[in-house]
């Protein structure tokens, strides 16, 4: 497996800042937390359950990826903070992130909304869901 697995866990405040702080660092950007990432600043606001979760990905014992996912309301909620160390990129392991989103999702939207709309649908398209092209 390309990953330890992946966890729904909060990581400590230093935890998911150093992580994100790797990323930015990674491209070249400057990293202020309170501009770049404020939600984080404000956590349990936005991703303690039931109207959030955050999942993260342990790797040689560090914290190597994250995903935040954060109800706006009954049938849909915004997924935020998908970041990966480099070395993990590729192997899937963003997939596993993004299907973490979708699985609470499911599990926490009133089945007749939890299909094709609100969290499905973004996330589809992030894990490269094509929407069939009209004819003319």
């Amino acid at each position: 497996m390309a990953f330890s697995e992946v966890l729904l866990l909060l990581g400590s405040p230093p935890q998911r800042r150093a992580l994100i702080g790797r990323i930015y660092a990674e491209y070249g950007f400057v990293f202020d937390p309170a501009i770049e990432v404020p939600d984080l600043l404000t956590f349990d606001d936005h991703y303690r359950p039931p109207h959030g979760a955050f999942f993260v990905v342990r790797h040689d014992g560090r914290l190597a990826g994250s995903v935040g996912v954060e109800r706006l309301d009954a049938e849909s909620a915004e997924l935020h903070r998908l970041y990966l160390d480099a070395d993990l990129r590729g192997r899937g392991t963003g997939r596993a992130l993004v299907d973490a989103v979708l699985d609470w999702c499911r599990a926490t939207t009133r089945a007749s909304t939890a299909s094709s709309g609100g969290c499905d649908g973004a996330a589809q398209l992030l894990v490269g869901y094509q929407p069939p092209r009209r004819l003319p």
